[in-house]
C-alpha cells in the first residue's frame, strides 16, 4: 500500500510539473509621449506575447482614468503568439505631467495583474509654448544642393537633414 501511495504521488506531481502554463510578456512596462499640447489624442500600440506553453487569455484590460482607453486586438494568445494592445491617451482639460496607469488581467499565474504606464507632459494649448510646439520651425543641414554636370534621363539623389526646432 505505501508503494501504491509513492507511485501515485510520484505520478501526479509529474502531471503537475508537465501543466502547461500561459506567460504575459509587453514590449515595455511605459510608454512616454513627452510633450503634448492640451487636447490632443496621444496613440500607442503596445506588444503583449504569451512566452509560456499554455493558451494566454487576457480577461479583462481597464485603465486607471477615463480618459486613457486600451483595447487588445485579440483577448485569447496561442503560446508564441502576439497581439497589439491599443492605447488612446486624450489629454483633454489635463495639464503638466501625467501618467496612466492600464492593467491586464489574465490567466498568467504568476502576473495575474500587468500593469504598465503611458505618460506625458501636457503644455496648456493657449500657452506661447504650445504655439511654438504646433507650427514648428523646420531647419535644414542644407538649403541648396549643386550636383554639378548632369546627364539627361539619369537620377540624382541628395541627402539633406531635416530638423524641428520648435
Amino acid at each position: 500500500m505505501r508503494k501504491l501511495l509513492t507511485v501515485l504521488i510520484f505520478c501526479c506531481s509529474i502531471i503537475a510539473a508537465q501543466e502547461k502554463t500561459a506567460v504575459i510578456n509587453v514590449n515595455k512596462e511605459k510608454h512616454d509621449f513627452g510633450k503634448s499640447i492640451e487636447g490632443e489624442m496621444l496613440m500607442y500600440d503596445f506588444i503583449i506575447s504569451n512566452s509560456g506553453t499554455g493558451d494566454l487569455i487576457l480577461k479583462t484590460v481597464r485603465s486607471s482614468c477615463g480618459c486613457t482607453v486600451a483595447q487588445p486586438e485579440k483577448m485569447e494568445l496561442k503560446p508564441g503568439e502576439s497581439t497589439k494592445l491599443h492605447v488612446e491617451f486624450d489629454t483633454a482639460q489635463r495639464e503638466v505631467e501625467q501618467q496612466k496607469y492600464i492593467y491586464i488581467y489574465s490567466n498568467d499565474p504568476k502576473k495575474r495583474e500587468y500593469r504598465i504606464a503611458v505618460a506625458a507632459t501636457v503644455i496648456p494649448k493657449d500657452s506661447k509654448e504650445a504655439q511654438n510646439m504646433k507650427w514648428g520651425k523646420l531647419k535644414l543641414d542644407k538649403n541648396k544642393y549643386d550636383f554639378g554636370k548632369v546627364a539627361e534621363g539619369k537620377f540624382y539623389i541628395a541627402n539633406i537633414k531635416m530638423f524641428n526646432n520648435g
